[in-house]
Order: C-alpha cells, then structure tokens, then sequence
C-alpha cells in the first residue's frame, strides 16, 4: 500500500531549498575531511622519520579532486606546498608513487613525458600509456603545462626524442596530440575485425612493417581501447605473440619491432 506522504504533493520550492542546503552540507563534508588529512599528513611528517602508513592512508586512498582539497588546505594551515613536503620525506618507488598521486592531471601529464624522456633513448610503454590513456581535453592541458615550464615545443621535443627506431609511436602519438579521437565509448564491432586484420598483415613483414595507417585509422575510429581485443576472436588469436599481449591497438601500433620480435 503506497504510503500517504508519497502522495502528497510535492512543492518545487522547498525541494529546491532542500537540495540547496544538501549541497551546502555536502561542500562542508568536504572541506572538514580536506582538514583532517591536511592534520594527519602533517602529523605523519612530525619529528624524526615519517608514518608510512598514516600518509598512505591520508593520500592515497582519495580521488584528485579530494587531494587537490587537501593541498589547498595545507597550504591554508600551513603555508607550505603538500607536495614538496611530502617529497621531503618519502624516498624511492615509494616516494614516487605518492608525489605523483599528488600531483595533478596536468602536472602528472608534464612530468611523466620528462620521465619517459629521461637519459638515452625513451621509454615506449611510457609514453604508449601516457596518451592512449588520456582524454583529449586533459592532453591538451599536459601539453600547455609541459610547454609553460620548459618553454619548449612538445611535438618539436618528441620529434627529437623519437627517432627512426620509433616512428610507428612518433606518427601515433603527433596523431592523438591533434585531438580528434571520439571519446563516446562507442565501439564500431565491424571496423574492430577489419583493423585486426590489417594489424596482423603488418606483423607478418617483420622489419618492413608500417603501421602509420593504422595509426591514423585508430585515431580515427570509435573505441581505441581494446580494439584488437574486440574483434574476431580467430583472428586476435592468430596475432603474434607480442601482439595478443597489447590491450591497446596502439600498443603495438607504438613499437613494430615488437611483432618481429615476438617471432623470433
């Protein structure tokens, strides 16, 4: 039997005013958890040495947004950078870990290209990663900050960085810097079988392959994600070893020699 409050009429005012006052409290949760790990972090931090667990709990357990909260707080309580405090005190893979959870999209963005660029030669899988990964608004960013603080072209930069052992990702990635990726998340099943198969033809040259049309077909289409997955189970099953292990069309796409390799 309907309950007779379910009934009633409802006024469009006072939901209105609820809503509001819900918002308000929801916008004050926020803020006084940002205040609570600002504390704990900065206890965590206190005296000699520092409570691994108490900043991982703190930190690593909250959502970009929540963090970006937290260091706007800490710097309110304590005027101090979050992030470079907690640089301060943490070290190794660990270290490394926490001060890019910390930082955000765009920051994150800037510094994982100067990661994967560091030394001699790059790191693919990095950079592979780092933009099939990224949405195009939030590549964008990546882009300007990277360029604000280095006052370097991006595309002029990795166009020195990736030389001719990589220039199936070189062409990839100056395809996904243009933008032009559909992110609706739909994914066209029938194109998904036909770029397989193109994929394994170009696997099939060894040392001769070129994927660059590929790569400008995936830049293309709905759904890079997983689109040799997606496809004709045969025919996914009949790639070469290194192949079926990509989850990402441009996993492969990045890195022709991987095919060659996987036959040997």
């Amino acid at each position: 039997m309907t309950q007779s409050w379910l009934r009633a009429p409802r006024h469009p005012a006072a939901l209105s005013e609820c809503a509001a006052k819900l918002q308000e409290h929801n916008r004050s949760l926020k803020e006084y958890i940002a205040k609570l790990d600002a504390e704990s972090v900065k206890e965590a931090m206190a005296g000699f040495g520092c409570d691994d667990k108490k900043l991982i709990v703190a930190l690593c357990s909250r959502t970009k947004s929540q963090l970006k909260r937290t260091a706007a707080k800490y710097r309110e309580l304590y005027d101090e950078d979050l992030r470079e405090a907690v640089r301060g005190e943490t070290s190794g893979d660990y270290g490394k870990l926490v001060d890019l959870s910390l930082a955000p999209k765009d920051v994150y963005f800037a510094d994982m290209i100067d990661k994967a660029c560091v030394g001699i030669g790059c790191s693919e899988t990095t950079l592979i990663e780092l933009f099939v990964t990224t949405k195009n608004a939030d590549i964008a960013a990546g882009r300007k900050a990277w360029e604000g603080r280095t006052d370097k072209n991006l595309i002029d930069y990795l166009d020195d960085e990736l030389t001719e052992s990589y220039k199936h990702l070189q062409h990839l990635i100056f395809k996904i810097l243009k933008g032009e990726r559909d992110e609706s998340g739909e994914v066209d099943e029938a194109a998904a079988v036909k770029q397989v198969e193109a994929i394994h033809k170009e696997c099939d040259k060894g040392m001769f392959s070129d994927f660059k049309e590929q790569a400008r077909a995936a830049c293309r289409q709905k759904g890079l994600s997983g689109l040799p997955l997606r496809g004709s189970a045969t025919v996914a099953a009949s790639l070469p070893r290194g192949a079926r292990r990509a989850t990402t069309t441009a996993s492969f796409i990045g890195d022709g020699s991987r095919c060659s390799r996987a036959r040997a």
